[in-house]
């Protein structure tokens, strides 16, 4: 027990400083290489794990994971990297985790799950919370919107992909799945990367071997290792403190300022995620896969 919270609450931490970073090197390294080694050196890290289930997945199956695929690697985290060109971490950390209130709704239409009156409510509070975090009191200039609406575009994305993913993490585990999805829609971000990889600083090579293999690899077995011995409540911990402790990291080592509205809107979403939290898709029998 001890070491499956142990698990899990490094996972927070791993996926705090993932915004963190990403800015801190975006200046020296192509954002679309980032995008791809992450995931799909990560997808081998999930596969090799998973892999006594690949033989047991059926072409149907498949064929749908390759589509699920392109929602969550390639759209939802080439719009991550791109927002993050444009705005705080700390302002792109608390937009992408509201993502499971887009996996409430994609549960509404996808899997024919019932939105309650709380988790209309929790709906409301946060579009307004990332309205908050994004412009505060002030009119909104298209100009300084696109970042935040790229961030957007990326907690849908992300909350739609996790929902869609459900019903195969539940047949075939989460370790063969999410390794199969990072596998096959992370080469789509090669065509998009440029001549020069990096700037050749060296510590910039470090840092993108830490968010590879600690911050993504790292922290997906550990958290799928966590949930695979614990309820499903202690891994929707990550959403409340991640955006927290990423801000508080921003703070500290990218000296980004936290004005009044954004802790408002942050608080607004942490309350948005606590009504929502009851209709968040559940992996149901994917436990029992991952021990394998």
């Amino acid at each position: 027990m001890i070491k499956s919270y142990g698990a899990i609450l490094i996972t927070i931490g791993l996926f705090s400083t993932i915004e963190v970073v990403t800015k801190h090197i975006a200046g020296n390294v192509d954002i679309w290489f980032l995008a791809f080694i992450r995931f799909f050196a990560a997808g081998l890290c999930l596969l090799y794990i998973g892999r006594q289930n690949l033989g047991n997945i059926r072409q149907r199956d498949f064929l749908s994971m390759l589509a699920i695929a392109i929602i969550g690697v390639p759209l939802a985290f080439g719009a991550f990297h791109l927002s993050l060109r444009t705005i705080n971490a700390s302002t792109g950390a608390v937009i992408f985790s509201l993502n499971p209130v887009f996996s409430t709704i994609a549960a509404i239409f996808l899997v024919g799950e019932r939105l309650s009156v709380r988790g209309i409510v929790g709906l409301i509070l946060g579009f307004g919370g990332v309205y908050l975090v994004s412009f505060g009191p002030e009119t909104v200039k298209m100009s300084e919107a696109v970042g935040p609406l790229l961030m957007f575009v990326s907690a849908v994305a992300f909350g739609t992909y996790i929902t869609a993913a459900k019903r195969y993490v539940a047949l075939y585990g989460p370790f063969t799945v999410m390794g199969l999805l990072f596998t096959t829609g992370s080469p789509l971000f090669l065509p998009f990367i440029d001549g020069t990889i990096y700037g050749g600083l060296f510590p910039t090579a470090l840092w993108i071997a830490y968010l590879t293999f600690a911050a993504t690899g790292l922290a997906y077995v550990l958290y799928f290792y966590g949930l695979s011995r614990l309820s499903i409540t202690a891994g929707t911990s990550v959403f409340y403190l991640k955006p927290v402790i990423a801000s508080l990291l921003a703070r500290v080592i990218l000296d980004e300022k936290l004005p009044p509205h954004f802790l408002v809107g942050l608080a607004i979403i942490l309350g948005s995620l606590s009504l929502t939290r009851k209709n968040l898709p559940r992996f149901k029998g994917a436990e029992n896969k991952t021990n394998s």
